[in-house]
């Protein structure tokens, strides 16, 4: 049965990226669950979510105008409920995904470490650019389209852009000389 998935290339990456998946799975659930390890994995995402918000809280009031108050995970508009940014909207699930899914790939790893890079920095991006909308989306009244963008959209996109990035790297770098 091994010998088979070896010899099916569609059917092996499927399998990385089930085993990607639970790995980190695993990884999480394990900060989540064991006491000593859970301050932690809450100090991590702290960090992370605090750069998110003022890195975007920061660009909503010098390119939007925005008049905000923020803290470490909220940004407060004035005149909106505002955004609390949680764990899950740090996107640290898709960024080890993908590079468990890069790393697992065929190709030489001068390429897996700037292509890796490139990768993270375009799911940050893209996170920014979620927070900056979902607030504009919040202060501008579009309250319907908040939990569609957030809920679905956002993860839609993202996830997509990571199956672009891995179809690129399939495209040029798999199999580079």
């Amino acid at each position: 049965m091994l010998s088979k998935i070896k010899e099916n290339e569609g059917l092996l990456f499927i399998v990385k990226i089930i085993t990607v998946y639970i790995v980190w799975t695993f990884i999480r659930e394990t900060f989540n669950n064991v006491s000593f390890l859970e301050p932690i994995w809450w100090s991590f995402n702290d960090y992370f979510a605090a750069k998110y918000v003022a890195v975007s809280s920061w660009c909503l009031e010098n390119w939007f105008n925005y008049d905000l108050i923020y803290n470490k995970r909220n940004i407060l508009p004035s005149g909106s409920l505002g955004v609390y940014v949680g764990n899950h909207c740090l996107g640290i699930s898709a960024k080890f995904i993908f590079i468990g899914i890069i790393l697992s790939l065929k190709g030489k790893w001068f390429h897996k470490i700037w292509f890796t890079i490139l990768g993270l920095g375009i799911i940050v991006l893209i996170n920014f650019a979620r927070i900056l909308m979902l607030a504009k989306q919040l202060t501008e009244g579009k309250h319907f389209l908040f939990d569609l963008n957030h809920k679905y959209i956002y993860v839609v996109f993202v996830y997509g852009v990571i199956f672009g990035l891995i179809m690129i790297w399939e495209k040029y770098f798999a199999n580079s000389k």
